[in-house]
């Protein structure tokens, strides 16, 4: 079965050769590589080409910078793939990544198929998997493929990376990125998609490598819609479930919008975080009004919930700094030193 690989490129050239590589190595051969160029200034746009030369699997399409959605966009217009996958040009693939997941979709018969990934950070990193740690199963059990049992899963995919969607079902529902979302874009799709799909599986084997050493993500920018587009996505979420019979934890939302208030927390200063928190407030009344989960978050809740906007900024404050931070930044200028020395190498 031929697998479409979309690779969205911008600016990544000192690790898009091990991105690309980690794609060429894969024991699973059917490939077609989409390295889309969005309009890359730093070389990136020529190394793609170069691989090209090299393995007739890859084809580059060069476009105007427009986003990571417009690039995804345009990798799905050319994809001819039964399956198709998506990498970020700065992660890389196990080898037996895609083969474990085309042979687990098949074999269930399966619309979706994840699997657990790693995050390298710069000290440590650490596996994760959707599955276990949502649903307390893994896929050495009985799986159930029905939508309605993963319901406990869905609301912790927040990607579109280390999965294997079917191109049919894209094509017959015209699903595509929305390039006015400029955070979790890949969220809003994989939703729509499952909203599409009758049966998913997955398999505990990592699929992914994800880095967080990488600066430059758009998880670390200011986004001032940032609380817009967590409102439809929750709506989204809450429709999808409702369809099979599940609905929103409570401690699911006093997380999300403890986030949410957090990012301005972290990016505005105290009189915008205030207005902020008000807006955040009336967008989710009718989430705030339901109770919160017995935990130590509760404190968090309750303060939004009475409106309590300068003491939440308060609690904020009062919480311990982010253990490391410091070695981790230093850690982080050290490697991205390391690798401009060592870009040449990479790209033999």
């Amino acid at each position: 079965m031929l697998i479409s690989v979309i690779v969205p490129v911008y600016n990544t050239a000192y690790y898009l050769p091990k991105c690309i590589r980690s794609l060429l190595r894969q024991t699973h051969k059917e490939l077609e590589i989409l390295l889309v160029d969005d309009g890359s200034t730093d070389g990136s746009g020529a190394i793609c080409d170069r691989y090209a030369l090299r393995d007739d699997r890859i084809r580059v399409i060069h476009k105007a910078n427009g986003g990571v959605s417009s690039a995804r966009n345009a990798g799905l217009d050319a994809a001819s793939g039964q399956y198709v996958a998506f990498v970020d040009s700065d992660d890389w693939l196990p080898e037996k990544a895609l083969d474990c997941l085309v042979k687990k979709m098949e074999e269930d018969r399966a619309d979706w198929c994840g699997g657990a990934f790693e995050v390298l950070g710069p000290i440590r990193t650490e596996k994760v998997d959707y599955f276990r740690d949502a649903a307390g199963t893994d896929d050495s059990e009985e799986q159930d493929h029905r939508v309605s049992s993963f319901v406990g899963c869905i609301p912790y995919i927040h990607s579109c990376c280390g999965m294997l969607f079917r191109m049919d079902i894209i094509r017959r529902h015209s699903l595509r990125f929305s390039p006015a979302i400029q955070f979790g874009e890949d969220t809003f799709f994989t939703l729509a998609y499952i909203g599409h799909c009758e049966t998913m599986t997955y398999t505990g084997e990592t699929v992914y490598n994800y880095s967080r050493i990488v600066s430059g993500n758009a998880c670390g920018k200011f986004h001032p819609s940032l609380y817009l587009w967590e409102y439809e996505y929750l709506e989204r979420l809450h429709r999808l479930l409702s369809q099979h019979g599940a609905c929103v934890s409570n401690d699911y939302l006093c997380g999300c919008l403890r986030n949410i208030c957090f990012h301005y927390f972290r990016h505005v200063d105290r009189e915008q975080a205030v207005r902020y928190f008000e807006s955040i407030r009336n967008q989710f009344s009718q989430y705030v009004e339901a109770e919160g989960g017995e935990n130590e978050s509760n404190v968090f809740w309750n303060l939004l919930k009475e409106k309590q906007y300068d003491s939440l900024y308060d609690y904020f404050a009062s919480l311990p700094p982010e253990k490391f931070r410091y070695v981790k930044n230093l850690i982080r200028k050290i490697l991205k030193i390391i690798k401009r020395i060592l870009f040449y190498k990479l790209m033999v």
